[in-house]
């Protein structure tokens, strides 16, 4: 099977790759920029060259390259800094995406594509079942944007994954704009104060990597085709408290506070509503609870 993935070296990218290269009849293309914001300085290299997305040489190089299966991860996804860097989030993640569908329309066959869309396409809705998205931050406007262009296309071979919060070994620990759980590892190692903003209100549903990638992977089928899933574990669990589980597992002498300080584009509550009928179409289940996902990932961080 041939398989295009773009974002494919970001940190779920890169662990999707790693199961799907597990099949030897797989053949695999991967789109990736290598971001110094997301993977620091990473030098030329024949086996992972640097491919941009919104750039047309990486088109051209791609045209003789027929997938069967496109992964489409490839976006900036900082809440926060797309509030302050629109013009970057738009030419990533809409121009990028801009580019893969006239990609997607000189093919000779269509594709099956999965989009990995997010949970910031609802703004502030507690119940989003039967609630029309409205994004409070560019990132999530860019994402619901992503799943009309999709949706506009005539092409009903997709499935769009609105992801919740994802973590765990391997997520960059020198991003300042995405991965919470992350930023709070690398502070509380270092003995400083983490403040949870909000006065400490906010809640996640924190889903861990293994099973994000599960989830990614078991939506190829075609029960799935032309259906949108949120994807979580469906249990809210307070930033605080990951803050101060991860203080412990640290043995840190940092502290953990509250803010009253409001990341511009955030929202208080998100959560998985419902993942029945993913559960149904593709017999998906979460399997890593958040402390033990915690445990593996502070694991995984003592060992670097």
């Amino acid at each position: 099977m041939k398989i295009l993935v773009t974002g494919g070296a970001g940190f779920i990218g890169k662990r999707l790759v790693e199961r799907l290269d597990g099949d030897w009849d797989n053949e695999i293309r991967v789109i990736d920029n290598y971001t110094e914001q997301v993977h620091g300085i990473i030098p030329d290299s024949k086996d992972q060259p640097h491919r941009d997305i919104t750039s047309d040489d990486t088109w051209k190089e791609l045209k003789h390259f027929q997938p069967d299966v496109i992964y489409h991860l490839a976006s900036d996804t900082g809440t926060g800094q797309s509030m302050s860097d629109t013009t970057r989030y738009l030419t990533n993640n809409l121009i990028g995406t801009a580019k893969l569908l006239d990609f997607i329309s000189n093919l000779s066959t269509q594709p099956r594509v999965i989009l990995t869309s997010s949970r910031a396409v609802y703004g502030e809705e507690e119940n989003h079942i039967n609630t029309v998205p409205i994004p409070r931050s560019i990132y999530g406007l860019t994402k619901l944007v992503q799943e009309q262009m999709f949706s506009i296309m005539d092409n009903s071979n997709y499935t769009f994954l609105r992801l919740q919060n994802i973590y765990g070994p391997g997520q960059s620990l020198n991003n300042p704009y995405t991965g919470l759980i992350s930023i709070f590892t690398k502070q509380l190692d270092l003995n400083q104060n983490v403040e949870v903003w909000d006065d400490g209100k906010p809640t996640r549903d924190f889903l861990y990597i293994d099973d994000a990638v599960d989830a990614i992977i078991r939506s190829r089928t075609d029960k799935t085709i032309g259906k949108t899933y949120d994807i979580g574990t469906g249990e809210g669990t307070p930033v605080i408290d990951v803050a101060n589980k991860l203080k412990e597992l640290l043995d840190s002498s940092g502290t953990v506070s509250k803010s009253s300080w409001h990341r511009p584009g955030d929202i208080l509550h998100a959560v998985s509503e419902s993942n029945y009928l993913f559960k149904r179409d593709t017999n998906w289940k979460c399997r890593v609870s958040i402390d033990d996902g915690l445990s593996k990932l502070i694991q995984w961080y003592k060992e670097l």
